[in-house]
């Protein structure tokens, strides 16, 4: 169990947007790593905190009676080891509920635990307590997202859980509970800065007259979400590419019918029910090189994608199920695909597009590349936060994501760090894709304070400077 518990009250604007925010907490001994914390639109609950210093009840003993709560409502919990969770609502016939759940989304990795996240079950029972509907992720997301229609006027019990009865005090979760927005399935699964894109949306409780609404988050990637019934659905996420797509067209399942592109060219496609192939024509010149990369399982689409490329008589020359993307570290199951190919002569070629599973439907939509190679690469600082005493060093690591081939030297510097303030080793030698760094803090630094820097890695790519 953890030894330390810190109480803070938080004081949310009344203007603050919904959303995520982080949150770390500065001691005299230096700043904590972040934690999420989200800003709600619901009323909020939370479990007594009681709970966590009163005595654990015995083996065997009765299960503690449901705690009630009124609809719509965010709750705010926290699991011991084997416990379950209860509340209690009333709810009418007829009334469709939604039930998401934040757990891994809150703490995304428990270093001790296996597996490595808190896995949150939901369970919805009658007043009798006969189970109505049971939920233990959404698609390939840990965290739960249960829809039920309720089917007569009365009391009903959400119950929620870990897969196997783990539990301690990082064992947190938020629930909202109600007649709430959802957006399951988008498509096309991207847009262009240059033309404005039509939605189509699947979920929950979407007003159809409601407009999807575009914003960066603080990472910087563009989510759509909608304004539904006074409240904003979840945000999903969207590939943005200057490139104005084009919509694959059916049939296009073999080599006969298949649909022709000239490159540079996206396609906004769905493999649209079990076992459908879609399949490109596309010319080649000897000796160039074509990147095919499909942008599905990053996007929330449940397809897992294979990628072949044929020349026209069908014989495979290149193909690809997972391409790990190691710029995106929640991803555990790398599921798009990416396909990196040179011409081995003059002629007609062809690129095909599966699921691995042989699976499909109107949410299996993806949106495919083809281009010239583009090199390029990301960087990720471990960890998040650096404590260092005035005149000490401190280490960390900086991980490259490389992409299309990019292997070359990359320069390291520090923006936005003030005077006194020393970088050493700032340099990943060609094809490596991880080094570690010494930082070095200012000798007169006089106080414990926050300082805000960016990391910026240099290279040169085809006679231009890159900087990341």
């Amino acid at each position: 169990a953890h030894g330390e518990t810190v109480r803070v009250e938080i004081t949310v604007a009344p203007d603050a947007a919904p959303g995520p925010r982080e949150l770390r907490l500065q001691t005299a001994t230096g700043l904590s790593n972040p934690f999420a914390f989200s800003v709600g639109e619901l009323p909020e609950f939370s479990e007594p905190l009681v709970k966590a210093t009163s005595p654990r009840p015995p083996p065997g003993s009765a299960p503690r009676a449901p705690i009630d709560v009124t609809l719509p409502v965010t709750i705010n919990g926290q699991l011991l080891g084997g416990e379950i969770d209860r509340y209690r609502f009333a709810a009418r016939r007829g009334q469709q509920l939604t039930v998401i759940t934040q757990a891994r989304a809150l703490i995304p990795y428990l270093a001790d635990a296996v597996p490595g996240w808190f896995q949150a079950t939901l369970t919805l029972r009658d007043d009798t307590g006969r189970e109505l509907a049971y939920c233990d992720d959404f698609r390939f997301h840990p965290d739960p997202v249960l829809a039920y229609t309720i089917p007569a006027d009365g009391h009903y019990t959400i119950e929620i859980n870990d897969a196997i009865y783990r539990g301690r005090e990082d064992f947190v979760y938020r629930i909202a509970l109600g007649e709430l927005p959802f957006i399951t399935s988008v498509f096309p699964l991207g847009t262009s800065p240059v033309k404005p894109t039509k939605f189509a949306l699947r979920g929950w409780h979407l007003d159809a007259h409601a407009a999807p609404q575009q914003e960066r988050d603080r990472t910087g990637e563009l989510r759509l979400s909608v304004q539904s019934r006074g409240l904003r659905s979840n945000s999903v996420p969207l590939d943005v590419a200057d490139l104005t797509a084009t919509l694959e067209a059916e049939s296009n399942n073999n080599s006969a019918t298949a649909m022709p592109l000239a490159v540079p060219a996206i396609v906004n496609g769905r493999i649209g029910r079990a076992g459908d192939v879609d399949v490109f024509r596309i010319r080649g010149r000897a000796g160039e090189t074509l990147v095919a990369e499909v942008l599905a399982r990053r996007l929330d689409s449940p397809l897992d994608s294979y990628l072949e490329v044929t020349d026209a008589t069908g014989v495979v020359l290149a193909s690809n199920d997972d391409h790990e993307n190691k710029s995106d570290g929640l991803l555990t199951h790398h599921a798009d695909s990416c396909v990196q190919f040179t011409f081995p002569r003059d002629g007609e070629f062809l690129v095909c597009v599966r699921d691995t599973q042989h699976r499909g439907g109107a949410e299996f939509g993806y949106r495919l590349h083809l281009r010239a190679p583009q090199p390029d690469f990301a960087l990720r600082v471990v960890p998040a936060t650096l404590n260092a005493r005035a005149g000490g060093s401190v280490p960390f690591t900086v991980h490259v994501a490389r992409r299309d081939g990019f292997n070359d030297e990359i320069a390291l510097g520090l923006l936005d760090a003030p005077a006194g303030v020393v970088l050493s080793g700032g340099r990943i030698p060609a094809g490596q894709d991880k080094i570690q760094l010494t930082l070095t803090a200012p000798s007169d630094l006089a106080r414990a304070t926050p300082i805000l820097m960016r990391l910026a890695g240099r290279a040169e790519i085809g006679g231009h400077t890159l900087v990341r």
